[in-house]
């Protein structure tokens, strides 16, 4: 747009274009002065210069011919996107950062098999602690980025999704959803969330739509669940735990002052009443469990031979669904998608069935007025087990410490089994009799 002016050497001319902040105009061969409005760029023109060119973070350089009105419409350059980093003010160029801000690639959340993001940062950024009290599915891990900072407050980085802080589980974001995540320790950078950024902030971007290209993704992964470290070598035959029960009771009768002839007959004579009375074999009447040398009775008839690491633990399978669509074109871009994850445990009754979408729409109705929503929703089901409760209601102690002595199931004198209880996958106990019922 031409304006008046008292020199006939110097033209003012008008570039609109659509508001990004920072972004830089060169004139070739000129001397030009600039002066930035909200939507508009006026400069003055000084010589014969033909060209103007444009510039943004993230958005293709473009060669213009000058003209008294150029209207420029900066396209996305996605071969450079990943120089850009988010902060807590809007993006930076990497080499434009000056403080402790790292970045974390979306290949290494979208390929992890943690069903929640804090368990995939787990070694992807120097000097963040992932720190798991649980193995429970679902279980969302404790972030801890700048240390200990309080006794008593809690010392986990502030996480934030799209710009605003995140008060849910990140179990609930499904990870292929994500774009970016970075990671920052720097105070100027999040001194926009106050004190409630003391511990760092974790800043997730989730996917949107691009302009040049219309996609559908799906993809589907099926796995297995299992313990990957045995327990130590025990004695989990019944026989070999009252032999060395035996020897045990032996050993403290002969070290308390008798001869070993006595001590083996008192070890053989209050061996099951020291183990209270639990039986596993079926032996003859006046014949002991354990002789007087040591060995196993020849004649005892094995009762029952039940493992509590059997009912407990068993391999589990695991199983995840993504769908996604998205694209757009000069004016609106969207990204869409829908996921359900079903991850049991190896520890029976405990799982996480988890059933998430998202949309994220914009459009640039005006030059000046972009509208947009970005909805989540997120119905996780988790069932789990008492790892902090008493010996008896933990899977993990019970497994470990009770002797195999003790049965599972109910049994009658004969070794019949009176009913047994199974458990469900989803946490349900059903109990049945030699019927059935």
């Amino acid at each position: 747009m031409n304006r008046p002016s008292s020199s006939s050497s110097i033209k003012i001319f008008k570039v609109v274009f659509c508001a990004y902040v920072g972004i830089k105009v060169n004139i070739i061969q000129s001397r030009f002065i600039i002066v930035y409005s909200l939507l508009s760029i006026y400069y003055t023109h000084c010589s014969s210069a033909k060209t103007l060119v444009i510039s943004y973070i993230g958005m293709k350089t473009q060669e213009v011919v000058i003209k008294p009105s150029v209207k420029v419409v900066m396209m996305p350059d996605t071969e450079i996107l990943d120089e850009v980093t988010v902060v807590a003010y809007g993006t930076k160029r990497k080499q434009d950062l000056v403080g402790s801000i790292s970045s974390v690639k979306n290949e290494i959340i979208s390929n992890s098999q943690a069903t929640s993001v804090s368990n995939a940062l787990e070694g992807a950024v120097a000097g963040l602690q992932v720190v798991s009290s649980s193995g429970q599915p679902g279980k969302d891990a404790n972030i801890v980025l700048r240390g200990i900072g309080s006794i008593s407050a809690s010392n986990n980085a502030l996480i934030v999704v799209d710009g605003v802080p995140f008060n849910g589980k990140l179990s609930d974001i499904n990870p292929t959803d994500i774009a970016s995540v970075n990671v920052s320790k720097d105070a100027v950078s999040n001194s926009l969330y106050g004190s409630r950024a003391a511990g760092g902030v974790v800043m997730i971007t989730t996917k949107t739509g691009r302009k040049d290209k219309v996609a559908i993704n799906f993809n589907g992964t099926w796995g297995v669940t299992q313990r990957a470290y045995k327990d130590y070598d025990m004695a989990t035959d019944p026989g070999e735990f009252y032999r060395l029960s035996w020897y045990g009771l032996r050993n403290t009768y002969w070290a308390a002052g008798k001869s070993i002839e006595d001590s083996n007959l008192a070890a053989s004579q209050d061996l099951l009443g020291e183990l209270g009375n639990y039986n596993a074999y079926i032996i003859p009447q006046g014949e002991y469990l354990v002789t007087p040398d040591g060995k196993l009775n020849p004649n005892a008839r094995l009762r029952y031979n039940d493992s509590f690491a059997d009912a407990l633990f068993d391999n589990a399978f695991r199983q995840e669904y993504n769908v996604s669509a998205s694209g757009g074109n000069d004016r609106t871009d969207y990204y869409v998608s829908m996921g359900f994850l079903d991850n049991d445990s190896y520890v029976l009754g405990s799982s996480y069935e988890r059933f998430t979408a998202r949309a994220n729409v914009n459009s640039q109705l005006k030059s000046w007025l972009k509208v947009g929503t970005n909805v989540g929703y997120s119905k996780a089901t988790q069932n789990g087990v008492q790892e902090n409760a008493g010996a008896a209601s933990n899977p993990f102690d019970v497994a470990r410490s009770w002797a195999p002595i003790f049965p599972v199931h109910a049994y009658d004198a004969e070794g019949n089994m009176k009913y047994w209880v199974i458990l469900l996958r989803n946490r349900n106990c059903e109990q049945f009799n030699n019927d059935g019922h």
